[in-house]
């Protein structure tokens, strides 16, 4: 009986070492090919002794045919991981591939997570909307990007990121990076803490990125580069923004001159552009307020102590409805002290695409809250 045991053993550390042997040399479809070959030549030695003798001989066979089935299991599973690294590795080389758009090289930090498509869909006064499948993940310095496609009732509404945030939705201390269609593309950061605006700047992507879309159910890329306090901001690949986060809150609140109707336009189209001014209107007395509160509440230690949190998708809606839909979405983890290179502007972008208003950038007029 000892001798059988010795033989058993035996007979599973062969099989178990054939096994964990085969991921170290030669293809995978090879290994499996050759392991199941020999699992069948020495089975069939086994079974012919089995017959010679009897009940210990049959507990032979059981336990080889045990070992044989862990092999098999170890094999494909090796495959199996295998083809997830493979579709991981393919998945990541387009990412790679932008970064240097961003001034971001590809060894400097690593990629954190690729996001499948989501819809935040909001309807009412004042709604905000968060997503994130990885909601686990926290960084410091980053990339994150997103193809944003909207719709949105009022143009005061919009889409973009929040992060560093501490995940309290009550009273949350975080930044947010909003994009709405206000004046043909307005971009809004704002920083809060513990659930007051505390501080405030806003750009106008479309001055300096000539292919961005206002229009409803339009398409834009926002990609967010965080170093420490500062924020580079690009839309389709162009840069707009350069953001120091403790930087104090303007006194005045700069807006693009509103185009005013030819004098040969119809009465409709008087109609809706009174409507148009009516909506401005509104949205801007709104900004005014919020700018308003972030010069009273601005304070630059509770600004830079954002240093590290969550971050994901947002979705806004001051009235109306609103839909935000991110895809082609990930983030890039930069390690700490990290470099930026010179950004370049891929050939072709920033220009105009098809149904795109041509638009004569710089700000007419300003508002002191």
């Amino acid at each position: 009986m000892q001798k059988i045991d010795r033989m058993v053993a035996s007979i599973t550390l062969l099989v178990m070492f054939l096994a964990a042997c085969g991921p170290l040399v030669g293809s995978l479809s090879n290994q499996a090919g050759t392991q199941t070959g020999i699992s069948a030549e020495v089975m069939e030695t086994v079974t012919a002794r089995s017959r010679q003798q009897g009940s210990a001989g049959q507990f032979l066979e059981t336990a080889l045919a045990n070992t044989t089935e862990i092999a098999e299991t170890t094999t494909a599973q090796v495959m199996q991981d295998k083809a997830a690294y493979q579709a991981t590795s393919t998945a990541i080389v387009p990412v790679l591939e932008e970064l240097p758009t961003y001034g971001v090289g590809p060894l400097q930090g690593d990629v954190a997570w690729l996001h499948k498509p989501v819809t935040i869909n909001l309807n009412g006064y004042q709604q905000f909307g968060y997503a994130n499948d990885y909601p686990q993940t926290t960084a410091r310095d980053f990339v994150l990007a997103a193809d944003i496609t909207w719709n949105t009732q009022f143009g005061s509404s919009g889409c973009g990121f929040m992060f560093r945030s501490d995940a309290d939705r009550k009273s949350p201390s975080q930044f947010m990076m909003v994009l709405t269609r206000f004046a043909y593309g307005t971009l809004i950061f704002s920083a809060m803490v513990n659930g007051s605006i505390t501080n405030m700047q806003i750009y106008y992507p479309w001055t300096k990125d000539k292919s961005f879309n206002w229009f409803n159910d339009a398409t834009n890329r926002l990609v967010v580069v965080a170093r420490g306090q500062l924020i580079d901001i690009f839309t389709n690949g162009v840069l707009v923004a350069e953001l120091d986060t403790t930087r104090e809150p303007p006194s005045t609140l700069q807006l693009p001159v509103m185009p005013t109707p030819a004098f040969n336009s119809s009465s409709s189209q008087l109609q809706a552009y009174q409507q148009a001014a009516e909506q401005n209107l509104q949205i801007t007395n709104q900004l005014a307020e919020e700018l308003l509160q972030a010069q009273q509440n601005y304070n630059k230690n509770k600004v830079a102590s954002l240093r590290d949190g969550f971050l994901g998708f947002l979705g806004m809606s001051t009235a109306g409805s609103a839909v935000c839909k991110f895809s082609d979405a990930w983030l890039f983890i930069l390690r700490l002290q990290s470099t930026a290179t010179p950004p370049f502007t891929p050939v072709g972008a920033g220009t105009p695409s098809a149904g795109t208003p041509s638009l004569t950038p710089a700000p007419a007029y300003t508002i002191t809250p």
